[in-house]
């Protein structure tokens, strides 16, 4: 079960407006941080536990399947990862996802 904290922000857009509004800050996941922690720490799942999924994470690092074909699994699925984690995100918060 994942837990969603929003950060809430004030956003004002006019210096004289009374009524303040609020936005959510929702934290999407960025592709190209995927691949960096693919490319640098993949060994050691780091992709993974950055995309929330602690228990695919553990069950790699834990049973050693990066040196298996669980890494040639994400070289080609990474992109698809991180936007099913962000529509997902998306789904849960009504906030649209940047990677749609």
């Amino acid at each position: 079960m994942h837990i969603l904290q929003l950060d809430i922000v004030p956003k004002r857009e006019d210096p004289l407006m009374t009524d303040t509004q609020y936005v959510a800050t929702v934290p999407f996941k960025a592709i190209g941080t995927s691949w960096l922690l693919f490319i640098f720490l993949g060994g050691f799942s780091a992709h993974q536990f950055y995309l929330e999924n602690t228990g695919k994470a553990w069950a790699r690092l834990l049973t050693l399947q990066y040196l298996t074909i669980a890494i040639w699994i994400d070289l080609f699925t990474l992109n698809k990862q991180v936007r099913g984690h962000n529509a997902a995100l998306a789904a849960k918060t009504g906030v649209p996802s940047p990677t749609a």
